[in-house]
């Protein structure tokens, strides 16, 4: 363990498997306390035991689509840790239709967990990160993100948003060391 993030605190969307697992668990090695959030509240709460005797850690269950989930999960970290300094917007589905057969529920899940959910986390997270004038924001997004491709029209608009999410907020952000 090297330490490097000694301190820090991380709130993890996505953090009970796949990349956001593995984000998780790099973070627990570096000293961070984790904030595990997920809509699998099982799945979460595993990942929390595996790595629970290295650093404090907690699992939440969210729903990143749900602004009333999310301010909860963001209420529960500020409670537990007093701070949150790196957010990690790892939820995320994929949908692979042809266009044409996409049907409006299914555009609506892929874009609300992984669109609006990377909005309502980071407005969640970022006037507590600007009063403490310190954070780092990290939103997974995918190579569908910069370059479009066929059966992947509700995913690959969804990346293409969270990249423009990353990018504007960054620059109106800067001030305040986020």
């Amino acid at each position: 363990m090297d330490l490097q993030l000694r301190d820090k605190v991380a709130l993890v969307t996505g953090g009970g498997r796949g990349i956001g697992k593995a984000i998780v668990e790099a973070f627990a090695r570096e000293g961070a306390q984790v904030v595990v959030g997920d809509i699998l509240l099982d799945e979460a709460q595993q990942v929390v035991e595996e790595i629970a005797s290295s650093v404090k850690t907690i699992a939440v269950k969210v729903d990143v689509s749900k602004k009333a989930d999310v301010a909860a999960m963001v209420e529960t970290a500020l409670r537990e840790f007093g701070r949150i300094d790196i957010l990690v917007n790892a939820a995320g589905v994929i949908g692979c239709t042809p266009f044409v057969d996409i049907e409006e529920d299914e555009w609506d899940r892929v874009m609300d967990v992984n669109a609006r959910g990377v909005y309502l986390v980071t407005r969640a997270v970022v006037p507590h990160m600007m009063k403490q004038r310190y954070g780092k924001i990290v939103n997974i997004s995918s190579r569908s993100g910069k370059s479009a491709q066929a059966l992947f029209s509700h995913y690959s608009a969804s990346k293409f948003s969270a990249i423009g999410l990353t990018q504007s907020p960054s620059t109106e952000l800067a001030e305040y060391d986020i």
